[in-house]
């Protein structure tokens, strides 16, 4: 191998790892950002379920409501429909 053909392999792979050092860095910025969304999400998450919790026991709350309400008022299987 000749000496110039030996500098210019070593040019092209100082390049080649220059270019590989921004992609990399690229890289840990995207995942930087992503550990932020999920870290959002999952706080997202826990709210929705936590809401979703309460909204079951209101319907559970309001079912009994309305069955009772209906067995005084003799309105027999009331809202056993929409279950």
């Amino acid at each position: 191998m000749e000496r110039d053909e030996y500098d210019e392999m070593l040019r092209t792979l100082g390049r080649i790892a220059a270019h590989q050092d921004t992609i990399t860095a690229d890289q840990r910025r995207i995942n930087d950002e992503l550990r932020g969304f999920n870290q959002a999400q999952l706080a997202m998450n826990d709210r929705l379920d936590a809401a979703i919790a309460r909204l079951d026991v209101t319907l559970a709350e309001v079912k009994n409501i309305v069955a009772r309400r209906g067995a005084s008022s003799g309105w027999g299987n009331a809202g056993a429909e929409g279950d």
